[in-house]
């Protein structure tokens, strides 16, 4: 089954984001049905293994940490992104996750490695290891604010409409796919 470990951003941010995506052109659609986050970790898992995984991402131990937005970029061929400044916690946080989750994997259900990576010998060998090329030294930090074109994306000229805002991440959570969409399955808390 599909999960994803995120941080979510303050409802105060999430109104910020709102009123930003009314300014844009009516190709850019909202974002994730989630809504706005920051992935710590996102793949497949064993579904039957939850209450381990549960009690596994429980015993993290990452202080909480301010987190600092940057520049509006464009993400992974579709994706309105704002950046997030490079963050020792967050990359604890997020390197804690990836390890806990790891013995979880199911490699059954995750799909091949994008053609594009194959030949950067770094993804391939994240992707062997922990079922993606988006982890470790290769791990992008960025909220997700809506879904776009590159075309539509060049027409957005404010680009650092959220630089310099920062918030305290006291906690981060564990979603599911399931048929009815995403649900959360429990918030931990950060020291």
């Amino acid at each position: 089954m599909k999960y994803v470990a995120l941080i979510r951003p303050p409802k105060e941010l999430l109104r910020t984001i709102s009123k930003f995506r009314q300014e844009l052109p009516e190709q850019v659609r909202p974002s994730h049905p989630l809504g706005p986050h920051c992935t710590l970790v996102s793949n497949y898992f064993y579904n039957d293994l939850e209450p381990i995984m549960i009690e596994h991402l429980g015993r993290i131990r990452v202080p909480s940490f301010q987190l600092t937005l940057g520049k509006i970029d464009f993400f992974d061929d579709n994706s309105l992104v704002v950046r997030v400044e490079p963050q020792l916690q967050l990359q604890q946080l997020h390197q804690s996750v990836l390890d806990t989750l790891n013995e979880f994997l199911n490699k059954n259900q995750i799909k091949p490695l994008p053609e594009k990576y194959r030949s950067e010998p770094e993804a391939v060998v994240a992707f062997q290891y922990y079922g993606s090329c988006y982890v470790g030294a290769r791990y992008n930090p960025h909220i997700t604010i809506a879904q776009t074109r590159l075309q539509h994306f060049k027409k957005i000229k404010t680009r650092n409409y959220f630089g310099g805002y920062s918030f305290e991440v006291t906690n981060f959570e564990l979603a599911k796919k399931n048929e009815a969409g995403w649900e959360t399955v429990k918030s931990f808390s950060l020291l």
